[in-house]
């Protein structure tokens, strides 16, 4: 009697940390976002979410602005958003270029010091007539950034490991050519 007990103990332990080892396995999923901002009782339609790195990033929607996050897992193999924003709980909010002629283009930037001073630098882009975006980031040359998709949008994300004071961009749309600063 003894014996069976432990067995059934063991199977349910056994199949406990495969359901555990299944879930840290896979990438998250736009459900898991929705997921996470339904139960901080954000209302707002998930933009994006992508792999940049070795880290998860999401774009979503919170009025009046969209947003950015960083994604971490759990313990239990559940995505959430980044410790790393504890006082946000996001990373930073996309902003409407106003100053280009162009519509359709969101940026972000955020300079955070704790431990070490991060920089980070967003894009989600609606505008299919977008041929290419480029940055110069403190005075550097401008360099050609890599638009990935999701979600019908294209989205740009950087973190630097300094402090960024100056950013560039120049935007191609239907062959005119718009800049703008940061």
């Amino acid at each position: 009697m003894k014996l069976l007990i432990r067995s059934i103990i063991g199977l349910y332990v056994m199949v406990g940390l495969f359901l555990i080892y299944q879930n840290y396995q896979s990438g998250p999923e736009i459900e898991d976002v929705e997921r996470y901002l339904r139960n901080h009782e954000v209302e707002g339609e998930v933009h994006g979410l992508l792999q940049f790195g070795d880290r998860w990033v999401t774009y979503y929607e919170d009025e009046p602005h969209s947003k950015v996050a960083l994604l971490d897992r759990n313990w239990f193999g559940d995505w959430t958003f980044s410790r790393e924003m504890q006082f946000l709980g996001y990373l930073g909010s996309l902003y409407p270029r106003s100053d280009i002629e162009a519509e359709g283009i969101w940026t972000g930037s955020i300079v955070i010091q704790m431990n070490e001073t991060d920089s980070y630098l967003f894009m989600m882009v609606e505008n299919p007539d977008l041929q290419k975006v480029e940055v110069s980031l403190d005075q550097e040359e401008f360099e050609t950034v890599d638009l990935k998709t999701s979600n019908g949008k294209r989205f740009y994300f950087l973190k630097k490991d300094s402090e960024i004071h100056d950013i560039r961009y120049r935007f191609t749309v239907d062959n005119d050519i718009f800049t703008a600063e940061d």
